[in-house]
């Protein structure tokens, strides 16, 4: 893959650094330093970004060890994430958020990571193992927080990039920030465009990115930030072995499978200062995403679906810093109220409702967390959520009408203390009681019996994690985590009965390690590993491993600056074999490993910025993506 890009703008660029800066616990409380976290922390700022030169997130994510992608389309519209070994469930099983907005999807359809472009990102935080507490469902992984720009500089500032490359790909976007006084906004703009590496995987999307901030009073201030999208992309399908030999790996047999989407959000914060320790913030935000999915590679059989899912949250919370015997204390607290709606019609090829669903989700949940400076190195921290779920189950078509609710509570809990050795070193143990949601799809179909399974159970999961993060000077910084996490009623579907069901004891253990020294001033190397098993430990598939979950994935980064103004990285990433979706006996052929390269040249002279790579430099051919029958028979691959 070729790229090219121009980037005219009123800025240069920073020089590369390898210093990190700061992870929020809470959106805008207590923003500490990894090394006072106590937790297993990543953070990776724009510059971080900009380095690798990735065009979506799903690519940049790629690029870190801890993480592992696997991207059915190639065009990162359809891709899962996962941080500590959940396979095909890994989405459900890592919180997304958005400036502290959530946007996991209360149904199976996954993450939208395309509603973030590259260039509107400011930080990305990666809280490995923690955040039930303060932000509940989902987080049995840990959490990943986008944080997008703010304006920092006084006066009107704008940018334009363009990019372009293989398979038809291009990219525009117009930035445009300004700040006065105590007033300051932030918009982008973009399009995105590509044909994609198979046929019918092609993407076109439209997003514009805003964040406003006011300082309306001296202790008050207001934010807003809201995004609007939409887009259309292919939905190639899977090819099986006789396929792959008889037809090209770029091919589909769903030429004509299509799905449009249009997506809006808006979050507004009202941020006070009581005083200097006492500080209140309420968040409400909103959401709307449509949705068309046109199955029309099916001859008579081919339907559409129309689904509509409205969200709105409400969340109060506060924060206090005060003494008690010599001990500093920092403590949160707040309510988190969430209600979602979603609605599906189908329709056959005569346009004629064969069935609407209508199911609503309510949430509500309190939490507190005390952070306690024990000493001045040492630190200890302690927090519990209780949140309580109703679900309404509504349906009227060809099937028996259903009308039926649900309703379920859960506890989470965490704790965890943190040395400080050095301004620069740490070590922490954190243990983590969390617990997921079924998502509504799990609980409910219309052809299964019963339609809605009141059998499935809240997975719930012990998480410990210890590790430390050192940076020895200027020039080598490392960090190294484990994990060991105990699941109880794990969800899951059974390939065999065809059902979502409760697995009754699995694990997840493991490491990542980190490490990014510069050997010479024009020479940068980061490297990481990551080490993963996931085992189910109980049952019938016990001692089996979790498919779609590699053992290990290695990165080795280098940036080399032949001259000031022109400088050339190079990527590598391993990904090792992975057993494949359903196969839960292990009986399959595994999903082979594959190593990638990709090589990019950058030039930047005053406020203009042009790079050209290839990706995949040796045409590594693979798939990050794959699922076979119960049996182990028949098999799907999704060729990258």
């Amino acid at each position: 893959l070729l790229i090219v890009t121009n980037v005219f703008a009123q800025s240069n660029t920073n020089e590369v650094a390898l210093d990190r800066i700061v992870v929020t616990s809470s959106k805008d409380f207590f923003r500490e330093d990894v090394y006072s976290s106590g937790m297993a922390v990543e953070i990776f700022t724009a510059e971080d970004i900009k380095e690798t030169r990735a065009t979506t997130l799903v690519e940049f994510l790629k690029h870190i060890s801890c993480v592992y992608v696997s991207d059915w389309y190639g065009t990162g519209i359809k891709a899962n994430i996962d941080l500590m070994g959940f396979g095909d469930n890994a989405l459900s099983n890592t919180l997304v958020l958005v400036n502290g907005r959530r946007i996991n999807n209360i149904d199976l359809s996954g993450v939208d990571l395309t509603i973030v472009p590259l260039d509107a990102i400011e930080r990305i935080e990666i809280i490995k193992g923690s955040g039930s507490v303060l932000y509940g469902d989902n987080a049995v992984s840990g959490v990943i927080n986008i944080i997008t720009k703010e304006v920092e500089k006084e006066g009107l500032h704008y940018k334009l990039h363009t990019e372009g490359g293989s398979y038809d790909y291009n990219k525009e976007s117009l930035t445009l920030e300004a700040k006065v006084d105590e007033f300051s906004f932030y918009v982008n703009s973009q399009h995105y465009s590509t044909d994609g590496y198979r046929r019918n995987s092609h993407y076109r999307g439209k997003t514009t990115n805003f964040k406003l901030s006011s300082q309306i009073f001296e202790q008050t201030a207001l934010k807003m930030d809201g995004s609007h999208q939409r887009y259309i992309y292919g939905l190639p399908g899977g090819l099986n072995e006789t396929d792959l030999n008889s037809m090209s790996r770029r091919d589909s047999k769903y030429p004509y499978d299509n799905a449009r989407v249009e997506d809006n959000y808006i979050n507004l914060s009202l941020e006070q200062d009581i005083n200097n320790d006492l500080k209140g913030v309420l968040d409400v935000s909103f959401r709307n995403k449509n949705m068309l999915t046109n199955w029309l590679s099916y001859g008579a059989f081919s339907w559409t679906t129309k689904t509509q899912t409205d969200s709105l949250s409400f969340r109060p919370h506060f924060s206090y810093k005060f003494d008690i015997f010599g001990l500093g204390h920092n403590f949160i607290a707040g309510l988190e109220l969430e209600g979602h709606n979603f609605s599906a019609d189908d329709y056959n090829l005569s346009g004629v409702n064969t069935g609407s669903t209508d199911i609503d989700r309510t949430s509500r949940g309190v939490f507190i967390q005390d952070n306690i400076d024990l000493t001045h190195y040492l630190s200890f921290d302690l927090g519990y959520r209780h949140q309580k779920e109703r679900f309404t189950f509504d349906y009227i078509g060809t099937a028996p009408s259903i009308d039926d609710d649900l309703k379920t509570k859960e506890d989470a809990f965490e704790t965890g203390l943190n040395y400080n050795f050095s301004d620069k070193g740490n070590i922490y143990l954190r243990f983590a009681r969390s617990f997921r949601i079924p998502k509504t799809d799990e609980y409910f179909s219309v052809w299964a019996t019963p339609p809605i399974n009141q059998e499935l159970l809240v997975q719930k999961a012990k998480n410990i994690t210890w590790g430390g993060n050192y940076k020895l000077s200027k020039e080598f910084e490392a960090s190294l985590d484990f994990f060991w996490m105990n699941l109880d009623n794990e969800i899951f579907y059974d390939a065999v009965t065809w059902t979502n069901k409760n697995y009754p004891k699995s694990r997840r253990k493991g490491f990542d390690l980190s490490l990014n020294f510069k050997p010479a001033d024009n020479i940068i190397i980061k490297t990481g590993y990551r080490y993963t098993e996931a085992k189910f430990k109980k049952g019938d598939y016990a001692d089996k491993i979790v498919p779609a979950v590699p053992k290990s994935k290695f990165i080795l980064g280098l940036e080399y600056e032949l001259l000031k103004c022109l400088s050339i990285h190079l990527d590598n990433i391993y990904v090792g074999k992975q057993y494949l979706i359903n196969d839960l006996m292990n009986q399959a052929n595994k999903l082979d490993s594959y190593f990638l390269t990709n090589l990019k040249i950058e030039f930047n002279y005053n406020n203009v910025s042009i790079f050209a790579g290839i990706n995949n430099l040796f045409d590594e051919s693979y798939s990050e993506y794959a699922s076979t029958n119960a049996a182990g028979t028949t098999q799907l691959y999704y060729p990258s």
